[in-house]
């Protein structure tokens, strides 16, 4: 059917979702097992090296999000894939990583200077320092809340107090007899 004015336009085709995201059958990459991972926090400050830093303090990025990992990976010449299913083993609410190729099929490097994860990790965290280099604070949910001060009661009542000491006796059915309890009452 036609209407007067023009033609209609043509049906929208359904998106992945996100700007530019293409969904990638990993079946079909020859030698995806071997590409490397990397999780935002391998690159975060704010978290130790028993927590999962593989960098110094001063080569990490505070807070890096995965989305920073991609883009800085694929412009430094790497091949990357987005998993944002895939969760931390150490942090369940932790979710998503980033898989980088960084060899060919015949074990050369893409990149000359980068021929570990190591390197790959430093390059990736200097080239997110420079982009953005005032990083943004984690939100906390407990900024929202007003500051509130706490008083009690308790440090009039401790100052008109006076300390005694009473003793007291019970008896109870077990061996021993008659115990004596010193208490102290405020």
């Amino acid at each position: 059917m036609s209407k007067k004015g023009g033609n209609a336009p043509p049906p929208q085709q359904p998106q992945a979702p996100g700007a530019g995201v293409k969904v990638v059958n990993t079946a079909q990459i020859p030698g995806f097992k071997k590409w490397i991972i990397v999780y935002p926090r391998h690159l975060n400050s704010e978290f130790s090296r028993e927590d999962g830093r593989k960098l110094s303090k001063e080569n990490a990025v505070k807070n890096p999000s995965l989305e920073e990992l991609a883009k800085a990976s694929s412009e430094l010449g790497l091949q990357v894939i987005i998993e944002t299913s895939k969760g931390y083993p150490k942090d369940f609410f932790q979710r998503g990583r980033v898989r980088i190729n960084m060899l060919r099929e015949n074990g050369t490097p893409y990149v000359n200077d980068i021929d570990n994860k190591t390197k790959l990790l430093i390059k990736m965290a200097a080239h997110i320092k420079n982009t953005q280099p005032n990083r943004p604070e984690p939100f906390n949910p407990l900024s929202l809340l007003p500051a509130v001060q706490a008083t009690s009661a308790r440090k009039e009542e401790k100052k008109q107090a006076t300390t005694t000491t009473t003793t007291t006796t019970s008896s109870s059915s077990s061996k021993g007899g008659k115990k004596k309890k010193n208490v102290n009452v405020i």
